[in-house]
């Protein structure tokens, strides 16, 4: 993940600094650094973006971070604290952040080994422990010296399916979080010169711009040491421990008017409702798979240069675009989607290893008669907003927004978006040994739906992890599909009415059309809320149903049958297998009840009002 503040940090990296002066950016290049075309592009893409958050970055420095007290009891932050809770309800294997390197070369094991022990006394985070006293957790930061890799592996290469079995069941080993430090390795020994390296942080310690610090600097530290010398590493004048006691302090004096702004923006915010192939369960669970989908090279540059057109960023376009989706897919026009930020605000942070990352909640009216462009701009308004607020942990918003909980559900969004933008810089080496990433199976799920988009170069590309208690394979793969037909339809005309924008293939516009116009066997798979959704897709402004009084599209008899499934399961819990009875009149109330009892998996039963 790299929005705003990653681009900046990233440009540090690279001698670059960006400031703002007189409401203009000002770019500076240290001597020897390149600013280069594709650099001079990002950021002439990201200038309105980079405006608003030099603008509205809250004025902090190191010094507003201390030191703790030496002996003072370290409390969770409260991204840990919300781990911490989940992980004792059901486990947290899904917030183990994996990377598997491949390495090729010449490996010192030893001094592999003792690179990676200085990274973990350097780094406390990576060996503390999460206690608990009287119902409240907190941290312990172990004895340095204290930790040690996993013992070495020989293994076979030609095993493909040992090896990887291996490899997912050392990712998936749960962590006990009072027992066991939030870091472990294992080495795999292939051939003298090949090995596998699989790191395993836990999310409570960790992040997606922690894993790339803790590769940076491993590499230092090994390269230091096969050419014996002092690593060059800058001085870490805090830890995590100091932040989270500092974060915890801030909670009085400093997010009531951040509060106050997501209070307004996010109560009342409405369930999702996606159509899924299962019931959903009382308890979601977090298996989960992932496909990935690659767009075609025009699409991409056609995006970016509608982007350009229109004043927002790739990122704003891609999740207005997905918005279209899930407001197409769902028939409501009130949506809610969770997107990360880094959460480092203070240059300090940028330097360390944690769990910084904050969550966003981006809500966003989608009436069907607004042009996608008139759309567009919404998001683009909401996210520069949403930018000003983000200092706010995201389990404080949760708090002051939601009056109740569903365990079946994320908090306040249950689908999450994420964009990757730029080039991947590469992978640093250990010496002459050459490091590259191995891809994983994905077996887990955090959200019902979790999006991620990557730029790369000019290629761009998304993934989408689902959960299987909700979703099959073959759904999530005319999902991304769909969204694909979506770009290219908005690139084509971004002034058409998002109601008018077309997603579905021509081959599935003709299957529908065949659909509505014979008589079908139904597959026994498919459910009556499956059946209406297709019908959904392709006829959403046209009449289902009238009684000469009243009128209703298919879209808002998907939309009202929805608010009525969710009222039957949260507030009566009806679940399947329920009966509920329905006394009243022929009419469309009759069939609104009857749908909405069958999208809560219940069974309706008619009843005549005039009988005992």
């Amino acid at each position: 993940m790299k929005n705003t503040l990653d681009f900046l940090i990233k440009l540090k990296t690279e001698g670059i600094m960006v400031s703002l002066s007189d409401g203009n950016i000002k770019v500076m290049a240290k001597k020897g650094a390149s600013l280069s075309e594709a650099i001079k592009a990002e950021l002439s893409e990201r200038k309105t973006e980079l405006i608003a958050y030099l603008k509205n970055k809250p004025v902090a420095d190191v010094s507003l971070i201390p030191a703790r007290e030496a002996g003072s009891v370290v409390p969770l932050s409260f991204s840990q604290e919300r781990l911490w809770v989940i992980d004792q309800l059901q486990g947290s294997a899904q917030y183990h952040i994996p990377a598997v390197l491949r390495l090729k070369g010449r490996l010192d094991i030893a001094l592999l080994e003792m690179a990676l022990g200085e990274m973990v006394n350097r780094h406390h985070i990576l060996r503390t422990l999460i206690h608990e006293k009287d119902g409240v957790g907190y941290q312990e930061i172990g004895r340095e010296h204290s930790w040690s890799m996993e013992p070495l592996l020989l293994m076979n290469q030609q095993d493909v399916a040992l090896l990887t079995s291996v490899i997912a069941g050392f990712i998936e080993r749960p962590f006990l979080l009072s027992l066991n430090y939030p870091f472990r390795v294992q080495l795999i020994q292939i051939s003298d010169v090949e090995h596998i390296l699989v790191l395993v942080m836990h999310h409570i310690a960790s992040d997606g711009a922690s894993v790339a610090v803790f590769i940076r600097e491993l590499s230092e530290l090994y390269q230091a040491k096969l050419e014996q010398r002092v690593p060059v590493l800058p001085l870490l004048g805090i830890q995590y421990a100091d932040y989270a006691c500092w974060q915890r302090a801030q909670r009085k004096d400093v997010q009531v008017a951040g509060l106050a702004y997501w209070k307004q923006q996010l109560t009342g915010v409405p369930v999702l409702e996606l159509p899924a192939d299962y019931l959903r369960p009382v308890v979601l669970g977090t298996d989960g798979a992932q496909l990935v989908f690659q767009l075609p090279d025009s699409l991409g540059s056609k995006l970016e240069e509608l982007a350009l057109r229109e004043g927002v960023t790739l990122y704003m376009l891609l999740l207005a675009s997905f918005k279209v989706l899930l407001h197409r897919y769902s028939g409501q026009d009130d949506i809610c989607v969770g997107t990360p930020v880094a959460g480092r605000s203070e240059t300090a942070l940028e330097l360390l290893i944690g769990f910084f990352v904050n969550t966003l909640a981006i809500r966003t009216r989608v009436p069907g008669n607004a042009s996608f462009a008139e759309m567009l701009q919404r998001v683009k308004e909401e996210m520069l907003a949403a930018y000003t607020h983000q200092a706010v942990p995201f389990e404080q918003v949760v708090e002051a927004v939601e009056t109740s909980r569903d365990i079946s559900r994320h908090p306040l969004f249950q689908v999450m978006f994420s964009f990757i933008p730029g080039e991947q810089s590469a992978l640093p080496q250990l010496g002459d040994v050459v490091v590259s990433y191995e891809a994983q199976e994905h077996k887990t799920a955090k959200f019902d739906l979790n999006i991620e988009f990557e730029k790369t170069g000019k290629a761009v590309s998304f993934s989408i992890e689902y959960n299987t208690s909700l979703y099959k394979a073959s759904r999530i793969e005319r999902m991304g599909a769909h969204l694909v037909n979506i770009l290219q339809a908005v690139v084509c005309d971004p002034q058409q009415r998002i109601r008018d924008i077309v997603y579905l293939s021509a081959s599935e516009e003709q299957e529908v059309l065949q659909f509505s116009g014979e008589v079908h066997a139904v597959p026994d798979d498919l459910s009556v809320p499956v059946i209406l959704h297709e019908v959904v897709q392709l006829h959403g402004d046209a009449i289902a149903l009238s009684d000469g009084a009243v009128s209703y599209t298919y879209t808002e008899l998907w939309h009202r049958s929805g608010l009525l499934s969710g009222f039957l399961q949260q507030e009566c819990h009806v679940w399947p297998e329920s009966l509920v009875g329905i006394v009243m009149g022929r009419g469309t109330g009759f069939v609104l009840a009857m749908t909405g009892i069958l999208r809560s998996g219940a069974g309706y039963l008619p009843i005549e009002s005039h009988l005992p």
